[in-house]
């Protein structure tokens, strides 16, 4: 933080005219920048995004992560994969009744008893969890790339088959 306010000092200093400038509005708005970049930048999902980030990046993955930080990782990591896998079911079943419901006539919708108490095979979800997990194994038993090294590029070639974490990565290498 001093080494982003020091321009800002010597800028009030030189504003104010004086050899040791500490009039009450310089002291004042070094006080309000102070406070809203430490608010800014103690944001609680803010490590959270660093860390999900630096897993994600071929470069790094685990390579500064505690064992603590790692098992989190792997968690929210499974969470969120099967979180895009549900989202991207529920987006296909959607554009599968467009394309049969383009077909037939229109008529008012009316909710059919089937489609009311439809109930999802558990099989599903097991298997969605598993291939989350060997996309996790995969991943991390593949090597890490050199630093100079482009991790979309990475992750543009391993989304065939690593296709859950490649949408993971480019939401969280985006961000940073």
């Amino acid at each position: 933080m001093n080494k982003t306010l020091k321009p800002l000092a010597e800028l009030t200093d030189a504003s104010s005219g004086e050899e040791i400038a500490e009039p009450t509005l310089s002291i004042d708005i070094k006080n309000k920048i102070l406070e809203y970049m430490n608010n800014k930048y103690t944001d609680e999902n803010c490590p959270k995004i660093l860390i999900m980030s630096s897993y994600l990046d071929p470069t790094f993955k685990a390579r500064y992560l505690n064992s603590e930080e790692e098992s989190q990782v792997l968690r929210h990591t499974h969470e969120e994969a099967e979180q895009i896998e549900q989202l991207h079911d529920n987006e296909l079943e959607i554009e599968i009744d467009k394309e049969q419901n383009s077909f037939l006539p229109t008529h008012p919708k009316v909710m059919k008893l089937g489609k009311f108490f439809k109930n999802r095979a558990s099989s599903g979800s097991t298997r969605t969890q598993s291939t989350i997990e060997k996309e996790l194994n995969h991943h991390q038993f593949l090597s890490l790339l050199a630093s100079d090294s482009d991790p979309f590029e990475y992750w543009k070639y391993c989304c065939v088959f690593l296709p859950r974490l490649s949408k993971l990565a480019k939401k969280y290498l985006s961000t940073c």
